[in-house]
């Protein structure tokens, strides 16, 4: 069977060559032998052309409806191999040899095309099909030739994969050739001689770095072919039965153990040897997207995988684990002004293999390679020492920083005296169209309830370690029964207190505690800051008129904050000796 399937109105139609049933039929009798696995491929250069692979090469030019011949027997065309399933071959029901089992178009002409058999057999044709050449590495005997692959860099270059396990060898057979099969130079050298080879691709950006699945695993060369090294990492000893570079993703299709993808290899396209013995080397982050909110599951009840991490994906490696408590690694990100939006570091407590830390992200810092994903926001506001902070996520004590808006940006990642940049650049992703003035709107105002929110926070955290100093005076007065200087200290604990309470809810203990504790001038910049970052098409009117509200809350708060520091604070230094020191918060 070959059908095309529509996926807008999810039906399908049959589009086979010739509509026969292989059921019970002898393969000598077929019109066309077909492998269980046969060859279907729609042309990267006309999508109205489809090949699929029998005996012959059949090519149609109107997605099936017609079909032609664009080859003659490409096998070795064994009668003795075609009749009941017997043997050394497998034969039974629908199950054919002497079939074309893998294909590959140029990419870089639609009239060059190669043919694998599953007999041993490549043929390629530079005409269209017009002539054909029998271009079979020597070597590949019997085996099948399991998947070809045209180099993306150059026209002439070809890779070619050989699989000999049925005969009982399971030795890898890689073939490179450069004169379009003239001749081939085998590139198995130093692969593992214990598990063969299943299929060779290579990079599309960068010449010479190819991925090979193996029935054990996936190895990988930065030399055409000429060394290889293991690239398991956490993979699945599991056979590799093919893989494809989709932009910046490695895709692996295995066999019995789903599909696996490493969703960024920017640096192995960049990988220098000069690098492993670098103290710090920072990798150009690949081109990131900010993603738009979206809500809802898939349609049908299909499965959908997880998404590649939102943001930048920024790697960089080290020579050396160092020692954190002496020596943190540090990562900022920097705008188009030079100004720091975003910083980062790694924590001695968490250890070089980093993680989050009360909401907050540890830097890992392991020898090697490491990678950290920034989510294109800004620094978080200001923890504060509750509970429970309204806002806050996944055990943190303090609000999420904004997302900035995409654009030019620099990465910069510093352990000691070591010191990398990289330029970084951050695009919406095209699901919407983004008005430019409605966005810088937004990040405006986003800039300033975010700076609101913060300097609140600020003066809270300040208060508190007010409250301390004066909390320990009160108890010296106390003990020294100075019972005038320990009521001036309680209510000057009152007063403070008053405040605190008056902008934010310290006793709160969950979340919908609202009931208990009233929200407060922090909740309300909380709940509309969460709400502009979402409004990247442009803020609403009623939010420009909360906005206006907010503002004079904001003010009375901030002035009840400044009596305290400028009038009340004093007056009690002025009275009780040493003075009280309020924490500089700007």
């Amino acid at each position: 069977l070959i059908d095309e399937f529509d996926t807008q109105t999810r039906t399908s139609r049959s589009v086979k060559a010739y509509e026969e049933t292989g059921l019970g039929l002898l393969a000598r009798d077929a019109k066309y032998r077909f492998n269980w696995n046969a060859p279907i491929h729609v042309s990267v250069h006309d999508p109205e052309v489809i090949y699929h692979g029998g005996n012959v090469l059949l090519k149609s030019s109107n997605r099936g409806f017609d079909w032609v011949e664009a080859s003659p027997d490409l096998t070795r065309n064994e009668d003795d191999k075609q009749g009941q399933g017997s043997g050394p071959y497998t034969n039974e029901n629908i199950e054919q040899y002497n079939t074309i089992f893998s294909f590959a178009e140029s990419p870089h002409d639609a009239k060059v095309l190669w043919v694998g058999s599953d007999d041993g057999l490549v043929h390629v044709t530079r005409d269209g099909g017009e002539n054909w050449d029998n271009v079979t590495p020597r070597g590949a005997g019997r085996g099948l030739i399991n998947s070809i692959e045209v180099s993306p860099h150059d026209p002439a270059t070809a890779y070619v994969v050989v699989m000999k396990y049925k005969e009982g060898d399971q030795k890898p057979y890689v073939y490179k050739t450069s004169n379009y099969g003239s001749s081939w130079r085998s590139i198995s050298t130093n692969l593992p001689e214990e598990h063969f080879a299943r299929v060779v691709r290579e990079d599309p950006e960068r010449p010479n770095l190819l991925y090979a699945g193996m029935e054990r695993g996936l190895f990988i060369s930065f030399d055409g072919g000429s060394s290889w090294r293991p690239f398991q990492g956490k993979l699945p000893v599991v056979p590799i039965t093919d893989l494809m570079l989709r932009q910046k993703d490695l895709v692996l299709a295995t066999q019995g153990r789903a599909f696996w993808v490493i969703d960024d290899i920017s640096p192995l396209r960049q990988y220098d040897p000069a690098q492993e013995d670098a103290a710090l080397h920072l990798y150009e982050p690949t081109l990131a997207y900010r993603l738009t909110p979206t809500e809802g599951r898939a349609a049908g009840g299909e499965s959908v995988a997880p998404s590649a991490p939102e943001g930048a994906v920024i790697y960089y490696s080290l020579a050396e684990e160092p020692d954190l408590a002496e020596q943190p690694l540090t990562l900022e990100i920097l705008n188009a002004q030079g100004e720091v939006v975003r910083s980062m570091s790694s924590n001695a407590a968490k250890g070089v293999e980093g993680g989050v830390v009360k909401g907050e992200l540890a830097l890992p810092a392991q020898k090697g390679v490491n990678r950290v994903v920034w989510d294109v926001r800004s620094d978080a506001v200001t923890p504060l020492d509750y509970d429970v902070v309204f806002g806050a996520s996944n055990g943190s004590k303090s609000v999420s920083g904004y997302h900035l808006a995409p654009g030019a940006y620099t990465v910069r990642v510093s352990l000691g005296d070591e010191m990398a940049e990289q330029p970084l650049t951050v695009r919406w992703d095209p699901i919407n169209e983004y008005n430019s003035d409605a966005i810088e709107e937004q990040q405006a105002v986003l800039a300033e309830t975010f700076g609101m929110l913060d300097g609140l926070y600020q003066r809270v955290a300040s208060l508190q370690a007010v409250q301390e100093q004066l909390t320990l005076r009160k108890s010296l007065a106390e003990k020294a029964g100075n019972d005038e200087l320990t009521d001036s200290a309680q209510s000057l604990l009152d007063q403070l207190e008053d405040w605190q309470r008056a902008v934010t809810t310290p006793d709160r203990e969950t979340f919908q505690d609202v009931l208990n504790f009233h929200p407060r001038i922090d909740s309300f910049l909380v709940n509309y800051y969460e709400q502009v970052d979402k409004a990247v098409l442009g803020l609403t009117d009623g939010q420009r008129r909360r906005l206006d509200d907010l503002r004079p809350m904001w003010n009375e708060a901030i002035a009840g904050w400044e009596s305290l520091v400028n009038e009340a604070i004093p007056a009690f230094n002025a009275t009780a000796g040493p003075a009280l020191a309020v924490p500089d918060w700007e």
